[in-house]
């Protein structure tokens, strides 16, 4: 998901996301937005002691695509949460933003895993 701002509320153990982001209006394209990115991330039993990689993917229009660096998804736990902030926007057009992982090894050679999950959202650039 993509929004402005978040909060915890550690009584219910919860996220609140403030001004979930559908359409970004921006003058200058291209450009990073200060924005939130929150991936949640379940991991299977026999996924755990495990370290993964995983990497935000923006698709642009139907063919444009666009990688984050990576980073380490540590399964010490069933569930994880990642906040990235900083939305990087290429052009203006129709955006799907998604997850794709792969198991860490030495020479990070396996191939990536897209989910199918994705947030979809509009950039529109102001005249």
């Amino acid at each position: 998901m993509v929004c402005e701002a978040s909060s915890t509320n550690e009584e219910k153990g919860t996220w609140n996301l403030s001004s979930v982001v559908e359409l970004i209006r921006t003058d200058v394209i291209p450009t990073s937005v200060n924005l939130e990115m929150h991936v949640f991330w379940r991991f299977s039993p026999e996924e755990f002691q495990q370290n993964f990689e995983g990497r935000l993917v923006i698709a642009v229009g139907l063919q444009r695509l666009e990688y984050s660096d990576a980073f380490v998804l540590t399964s010490s736990v069933p569930y994880l949460h990642l906040l990235l902030r900083g939305m990087p926007i290429f052009a203006p057009d129709e955006h799907r933003l998604g997850v794709e992982w792969r198991r860490q090894e030495q020479n990070n050679q396996s191939e990536w895993k897209r989910e199918l999950v994705f947030w979809p959202f509009t950039v529109q650039q102001s005249s």
